[in-house]
């Protein structure tokens, strides 16, 4: 829908002036965004893939649009910005209000705010941000930066940044070489002799300072796969520099970044949280249910039976001996049989 510039919206005024050829088209945006002839009040709506033609580009206050130039150069324009550009040989965006952050194609690009500090970059991507009160502020992305200010020139290093209040001079951020000063004549000292110096210790070499990492750091945590006993081990690894607690208790971290930490847990399915935390100040956490049990209790293995211990035959014993069978004992006649009588009739006497 194409609609009217309010009076809270910023805008940017875009010149195709240039060289033949050169064009500015809108690849992305969101909110109102309108073009506005010279000498009009009111504007025209833009849409993302339409070429830009002369005119003011405006945004409305929540308003954001990308624009690319034919030499490949990327400018992001948020709300509440107002300038003009050119785009040809180099593009250049006069600032007059708002932020306009650009990514540098094959041609350099100028960023003008009002008040006349100019930024030129030859390659890599930096930021002009004006605000209302008419300070301005550049931001070196990557890569470095020309300042000029009437007279002054200076140069900001990639990932600096640099603030100036509305009048402010342009301060000297890169120190120019001092000129050569002549060596003084000095007399011929007087001679004399020699002893030897004594050994003078070794200094240490002062070792270079390391730069703090920028950004969140990396945790790799090994949760477990199955439950654990209720005292268990969690390990794991965070970038260097960074300090690691587990549900708010400190971890050992080893200069290589792994790290252990003991828990006791209590039984059944609980959260653990591991929270580590870079140099400068930035989090990162990680939260994992883990179930916790006893573990089962082993019942004692059965008594296994002794083996019959077998009698072993001895080759050099001689053979044992038959045993000896008692005869049973004839029976003995009673003591008070009485003895048989003979009578002459059985002996046949007359």
């Amino acid at each position: 829908m194409r609609a009217l510039v309010t009076s809270c919206a910023a805008a940017l005024a875009l010149g195709a002036a240039g060289s033949a050829g050169a064009s500015v088209v809108m690849e992305d945006g969101s909110g109102r965004v309108e073009v506005i002839a010279k000498g009009q009040s009111r504007g025209l709506g833009i849409l993302p893939g339409e070429p830009l033609g002369a005119g003011t580009l405006a945004l409305g206050p929540e308003a954001h649009a990308i624009f690319k130039t034919s030499d490949g150069a990327t400018l992001e324009l948020s709300a509440a910005t107002r300038a003009q550009m050119n785009s040809g040989q180099a593009t250049q965006v006069e600032l007059a209000a708002g932020t306009v952050t650009a990514a540098v194609g094959a041609h350099p690009v100028r960023v003008q705010a009002a008040g006349g500090l100019l930024a030129t970059a030859s390659g890599g991507k930096f930021e002009v941000a004006l605000a209302s009160d008419g300070s301005v502020k550049v931001v070196s992305q990557q890569g470095p930066v020309e300042l000029r200010l009437g007279d002054s020139k200076s140069e900001l290093g990639s990932g600096k940044s640099i603030e100036l209040a509305k009048g402010e001079p342009l301060p000297a951020l890169t120190q120019a070489p001092a000129a050569p000063v002549a060596a003084a004549k000095l007399p011929e000292p007087e001679k004399v002799a020699m002893v030897d110096p004594a050994p003078v210790a070794k200094q240490p070499k002062p070792v270079a300072e390391q730069p703090v990492p920028v950004g969140p750091p990396t945790l790799n945590v090994k949760w477990p796969a199955s439950a654990v006993a209720l005292s268990y081990t969690l390990r794991g690894k965070v970038s260097p520099g960074a300090t690691v607690s587990v549900n708010n208790v400190a971890a050992e971290v080893r200069k290589s970044g792994s790290f252990t930490a003991k828990i006791e847990l209590p039984e059944g399915e609980s959260i653990v949280e591991v929270k580590a935390v870079g140099p400068d100040g930035q989090e990162l956490a990680q939260k994992h249910a883990v179930t916790a049990a006893e573990p089962p209790m082993e019942a004692p293995a059965p008594a296994k039976p002794a083996a019959p211990v077998e009698a072993q035959a001895d080759d050099d014993a001689p053979p044992a001996k038959p045993a000896k069978v008692a005869k049973p004992a004839a029976p003995k006649p009673a003591g008070n049989a009485a003895k048989p009588q003979v009578t002459q009739e059985a002996a046949g006497w007359e």
